[in-house]
């Protein structure tokens, strides 16, 4: 089997521990029992390259990450190691697009929401979240490194740190996701 091959049978092992089955708006898919939300436009223009190391029980799989944001929106391409294209996303004035191999094996919100929930201003967070009954919280605003925590009713559903060089930690049960900066141009 080829190293796509490989990468999109993992994506479908994830999809247990992930359940990333779309939900009946555009812009939300479920993580296990967490709903992830696309907040739309709301950070500064940037484009990155950056690792991202996927975990789910004794499953690993790397994938290479270009983004870019701008006013319209955000856009994501996924790679193998070797520079293969699985995934290619968009989330383009409100509306999401994803297709590639990978496509129909993983929903690419989950990247895009993950990434929103470390990178874009808290209050269009929350305004996105409130809706669906989340909170969005912070430790320690505008200080690296920092914490964001989806929370219902008290309970922690999901957790993503942030620190220096755009880099994300994000665990949720059964699932980790590690995201390393390679370049990024602001």
């Amino acid at each position: 089997m080829n190293r796509a091959g490989l990468a999109a049978a993992w994506l479908t092992l994830l999809l247990p521990a992930c359940t990333s089955m779309p939900i009946q708006e555009d812009n939300c898919a479920a993580l296990g029992r967490v709903e992830l939300c696309l907040a739309g436009s709301g950070a500064l223009p940037f484009t990155g390259l950056q690792s991202s190391v996927l975990q789910s029980g004794n499953t690993r799989e790397t994938l290479i990450l270009q983004l870019e944001n701008d006013a319209r929106g955000l856009r994501l391409a996924g790679f193998t190691p070797m520079g293969q294209t699985l995934l290619q996303a968009q989330q383009i004035d409100g509306h999401f697009q994803a297709d590639g191999p990978a496509a129909d094996k993983f929903d690419a919100r989950i990247l895009l929401a993950t990434i929103q929930l470390a990178w874009w201003p808290l209050d269009r967070l929350r305004q996105t979240y409130q809706q669906r009954g989340l909170d969005v919280e912070e430790s320690a605003p505008g200080v690296l490194p920092r914490e964001r925590t989806l929370v219902r009713e008290g309970e922690t559903l999901l957790r993503i740190r942030y620190g220096k060089g755009h880099d994300v930690d994000m665990e949720t049960t059964g699932l980790r996701l590690q995201v390393t900066t390679l370049e990024w141009l602001d």
